[in-house]
């Protein structure tokens, strides 16, 4: 199974930001809050309710970060794949355990809520 991904430097500033605040109003304000007031400085981040696989493939495509909620819990989605015959799977990056983390691959649909880092 081939995975598409993308990610630079500021997936450490997600993770970081993970392990600190959970709320989503939160999250978004963190990563749109200019970095000289402790931001992450991507103004043009969002939240996005009704996820669709092809908008996350979209915005991974084209170098952005993808945060992936579920209930409960935060995680960043790093890649994606599509078997073409309707399944799809995501590439998580998970922070926990704290100061290690993890990655493992989970079947699309769990998540409740993404937000897109730009």
């Amino acid at each position: 199974m081939e995975f598409k991904s993308t990610f630079q430097v500021t997936r450490t500033h997600i993770y970081q930001m993970m392990d600190e605040v959970v709320a989503i109003d939160d999250q978004t304000y963190y990563y749109r809050t200019n970095r000289s007031e402790g931001g992450l400085g991507k103004t043009g981040s969002f939240d996005d309710w009704t996820p669709i696989f092809s908008q996350l493939t979209s915005k991974i495509k084209n170098n952005r970060h993808v945060v992936s909620l579920i209930p409960g819990y935060v995680r960043v989605c790093r890649g994606y794949s599509d078997s073409g015959v309707g399944l799809h799977y995501l590439k998580i990056n998970d922070p926990l355990p704290v100061g290690s983390g993890h990655q493992y691959i989970e079947t699309w649909g769990a998540e409740t809520c993404h937000i897109y880092v730009k």
